[in-house]
């Protein structure tokens, strides 16, 4: 499957899910005015919710402040179905302010150790990626 597919009330295909059973580097494209802001993050499934962890005070916190809407690519590899390399995903972001969801997500993700002291570190901050649309390519 090539293309488009808007995921309104939809998800996304078992197979990407099963790719993100575990963190994936991912590429995510904030703004500024008029100006994109690429950079690599790790991207985090939780009971098919899509999450980033970052520090409080980061550029991409400000910026999904000011514009909520996002993009992110995720390379596919070998083992994605022929002709298919990555796919890129459409979403709004949101900061997370639930401790519940912090701390299941920082007892079950061992690298995130390395950057909190833990879930309730107050520089911890998880940015939730809900996505809209997407495309294989």
């Amino acid at each position: 499957m090539r293309g488009i597919i808007d995921l309104s009330g939809k998800s996304l295909p078992k197979d990407v899910w099963k790719r993100l059973d575990e963190p994936q580097l991912i590429f995510l494209a904030t703004s500024v005015k008029d100006q994109p802001i690429l950079r690599p993050v790790m991207l985090i499934n939780l009971r098919r919710k899509l999450f980033v962890t970052t520090f409080k005070e980061s550029a991409k916190v400000r910026q999904i402040k000011m514009n909520p809407k996002t993009e992110f690519c995720l390379f596919l590899g070998e083992s994605a179905p022929p002709q298919t390399r990555y796919a890129r995903v459409r979403c709004n972001a949101r900061i997370v302010e639930d401790k519940d969801v912090k701390a299941k997500i920082y007892n079950q993700i061992d690298f995130i150790k390395r950057y909190y002291q833990s879930p309730d570190d107050p520089r911890l901050t998880l940015i939730e990626l809900q996505p809209l649309a997407w495309w294989l390519t």
